[in-house]
């Protein structure tokens, strides 16, 4: 293989483990559940150091166990021209956006329909993958 170390990291499950329930980025929280990755499915078109396509699929070694604090999202069906922007929560970073951003990021609405489209193309498009991927939706 002509894989790299770097390129072997960013594809080994053990590498990498999934959090839920949790606030703070830099510190472990009394209700917060981790969950070790069984696959990572990194999209075709990704490339290292390079912004676009920088998504994944991953699959847990166990359920989530939900509770008071760790709960499912919600996808509305609401789609409203009017509304343009919404604030998010999470952490990430990008190499335009500082290593550690504000978790209440604000991010601009898609079309539901649009959005929709995207999602299923980049899920037939990975499925092209060697591997084959089995999704379950909630």
């Amino acid at each position: 293989s002509s894989e790299g170390p770097s390129h072997s990291y960013l594809v080994n499950p053990k590498n990498f483990s999934a959090h839920f329930g949790k606030h703070n980025s830099t510190a472990w929280e009394e209700f917060e559940i981790k969950i070790p990755i069984l696959n990572i499915v990194i999209h075709p078109k990704f490339v290292q150091d390079i912004a676009d396509h920088d998504i994944a699929l991953v699959k847990l070694q166990q359920s989530i166990q939900f509770s008071s604090t760790v709960r499912p999202m919600t996808l509305s069906n609401f789609s409203s021209h009017d509304v343009q922007n919404c604030s998010m929560a999470g952490w990430g970073r990008n190499f335009t956006l500082p290593e550690y951003m504000d978790p209440n990021t604000i991010v601009t609405i898609l079309d539901i329909d649009e959005a929709r489209d995207e999602n299923w193309s980049l899920i037939a498009e990975m499925r092209s993958m060697e591997e084959t991927i089995y999704y379950e939706r909630l």
